[in-house]
């Protein structure tokens, strides 16, 4: 019961530092987002509610999406250089 009202708390953050960062006027400003961002997570409460037997697949999933994301964003900054 106690992680349930963080949960939507850290999902808010998530979204607005998400946004924010495409937002972000400089490279530091976007890696100080990203890293607030990455703080807030909050992946040891999404895993509270999945039983242990799924644990490694939905965090292996989670993961790997996250490192997808970044290389997505990787290939997007190559082709939209300005």
């Amino acid at each position: 019961f106690g992680g349930k009202p963080i949960l939507p708390c850290s999902s808010l953050i998530i979204g607005l530092l998400g946004t924010c960062s495409v937002l972000a006027p400089t490279f530091q400003v976007y890696c100080i987002l990203r890293f607030i961002m990455a703080m807030s997570l909050g992946t040891i409460l999404v895993l509270e509610g999945i039983p242990t037997k799924a644990q490694l697949k939905i965090m292996t999933v989670l993961s790997l999406s996250m490192s997808n994301g970044q290389i997505l964003l990787a290939a997007l900054a190559y082709v939209f250089r300005e």
